[in-house]
């Protein structure tokens, strides 16, 4: 179990520096379902940062995350954040997050599965990029 505080300050560091950075992760829309009991969720289309382990060390200052494993980020409105680790593999083209890396996560497949790493217990998840052939949001077309 993580320790409230320190949970906390890791989100007000995320929500502080992504979202007034821009260069820090690439910010898409896409249609998110997470796993329920009953099988996945209704789809809705949200804004998702994706962002490196590296992004993510050097926003929050610490070595919490994998360097070389990809990471999404789903906002709430009561300024929640769901950390997911992409269990796709992508070889990064850098440090950061870049559309070619976005691109490549979805030139095979619509949709990855990610797992949420900052809960009490594990959530599946399903990021889909792809209405058929073409990219959801439109500053991929």
């Amino acid at each position: 179990m993580t320790h409230p505080i320190r949970h906390i300050a890791i989100l007000v560091l995320l929500f502080c520096l992504l979202s007034n950075d821009a260069s820090a992760g690439l910010r898409r829309l896409c249609k998110v379902y997470y796993e329920t009991r009953d099988g996945w969720s209704t789809g809705y289309v949200t804004e998702v940062t994706f962002v490196t382990g590296y992004e993510l060390n050097e926003t929050t200052n610490s070595y919490s995350y994998q360097s070389f494993s990809n990471y999404c980020l789903i906002w709430f409105d009561q300024g929640e954040v769901a950390i997911l680790r992409i269990n796709s593999f992508l070889i990064r083209s850098s440090d950061n997050f870049t559309r070619s890396d976005f691109q490549g996560l979805f030139m095979i497949s619509s949709e990855i599965r990610c797992t949420q790493i900052n809960s009490d217990s594990p959530r599946s998840w399903k990021v889909k990029a792809k209405e058929f052939i073409n990219f959801i949001d439109p500053r991929e077309q």
